[in-house]
């Protein structure tokens, strides 16, 4: 047999005559070096340690602080792109801050570390605002203006579901020119419609639930009040059918909800403002 040391040729025995090792130590020595080697991961499939940790906080803590930072000045509530880019910076940084204990490889860290870098600089190259650290006037940063339209418009909703109300509970009329205030109320093309045309397009998308509803119900409210002139001085609670009224009042509930969701975004809308005032320097 061959020496695996030395090379020296000889007899089949347990130990090298020329060089003296145990063969059966020297295999298994031989092996234990190839197991360790195997275990040794170099390149970008390399463990890290503590500094990585360090790294990687402080990275987190960064991309937290850029989706604070766009919030705080407004631009992540100008439009979708910088809200978007708010919710994943925040995203990035609670996922870092969150997994900064655990050992990663080097590729991990160098992929975590250029996909934030470029995102920041485009986001920078993109919207250099996000970055500003001025406060400008909350209405300006979101272009969100006093909403004195859509306001005033609540109030011709409500008067003229308030008219439809009044009209069905009449139940006795005095006089002729009591009879016509009455169905004056009723007429959507006093204020209820030309209001609504004057609204701007993302008010009218705010009332169209309840401003369809109640025109719905215009051919039936003409009809009530040519059938009122003929049965004065009786109303429209003496001799409409219970069916019918219950009908009506069941969309005036409905129209009377869906503007009462539409003045909580109205309110909402007039705080933001307020609060740009308040806070502007």
């Amino acid at each position: 047999m061959v020496c695996p040391a030395c090379g020296h040729e000889q007899s089949e025995s347990f130990e090298c005559s020329s060089c003296g090792i145990v063969f059966a130590k020297h295999a298994d020595h031989q092996a234990r070096l190839r197991e360790s080697r195997q275990h040794v991961v170099t390149g970008w499939r390399r463990s890290l340690g503590v500094p990585s940790r360090a790294v990687r906080s402080l990275a987190g803590l960064g991309a937290l602080g850029m989706a604070v930072l766009m919030y705080l000045n407004g631009s992540a509530l100008r439009a979708f792109g910088p809200y978007v880019a708010m919710v994943l910076f925040g995203l990035a940084g609670l996922y870092l801050l969150v997994s900064f204990l655990e050992r990663i490889t080097l590729g991990r860290l160098v992929v975590e570390t250029l996909v934030l870098g470029l995102a920041s600089a485009g986001l920078f190259v993109a919207l250099p605002d996000v970055f500003s650290l001025g406060k400008p006037l909350y209405e300006n940063a979101i272009h969100e203006t006093l909403p004195a339209e859509a306001r005033g418009y609540l109030g011709v909703a409500r008067a003229h579901v308030a008219a439809i109300g009044r009209f069905l509970d009449t139940d006795e009329a005095p006089s002729p020119v009591e009879v016509e205030a009455l169905i004056k109320g009723l007429d959507a093309r006093e204020a209820f419609v030309p209001g609504f045309e004057r609204l701007p397009p993302k008010d009218q998308g705010l009332f169209q639930g309840p401003y369809l509803r109640l025109r719905a119900l215009d051919p039936l409210l003409e009809n009530l009040s040519d059938r009122f002139r003929r049965e004065i001085p009786k109303g429209p609670a003496a001799w409409l059918p219970a069916v019918l009224t219950s009908d009506v009042r069941s969309q005036l509930a409905r129209a009377s909800a869906e503007l009462d969701k539409a003045e909580v975004d109205v309110a909402r809308r007039e705080a933001l403002v307020e609060s740009s005032r308040t806070t502007a320097p």
